[in-house]
């Protein structure tokens, strides 16, 4: 697995399937609806997964899984379906989706029983 897959199967992991060609059609078949909320879920699983290696120091092969990239794809995209586009909705869309991977990383401290 390529760590340059990792956006797409992110966007993938929003239906439970791990392949980054179906998160290839995904991003396609939104694109046919709405090329700006394709840019959204694309940027916002790629937001997601690099603030999982860098801001949460996630292991290497859960964001090549997609792990970390799935809730920032949604959260772009509810950012780009809600908002009118502009410069500051993609600046939400961004800062949203590094939060949300930031909350991500968190929980695993607040459910933990040891």
């Amino acid at each position: 697995m390529s760590v340059l897959e990792a956006p797409l199967r992110g966007i993938s992991q929003i239906f439970v399937v791990d392949s980054s060609l179906t998160g290839a059609a995904i991003v396609g078949g939104t694109a046919l609806y709405s090329p700006g909320l394709a840019g959204h879920l694309l940027l916002g699983s790629a937001v997601g997964s690099l603030a999982g290696y860098t801001l949460c120091s996630a292991p290497i092969d859960e964001i090549t899984c997609g792990l970390w990239g799935y809730n920032s794809a949604l959260t772009s995209m509810g950012c780009g379906a809600f908002f009118v586009h502009s410069p500051r909705t993609v600046a939400l869309s961004i800062g949203g989706a590094a939060v949300t991977a930031g909350g991500v990383g968190g929980l695993p401290g607040v459910f933990c029983m040891g």
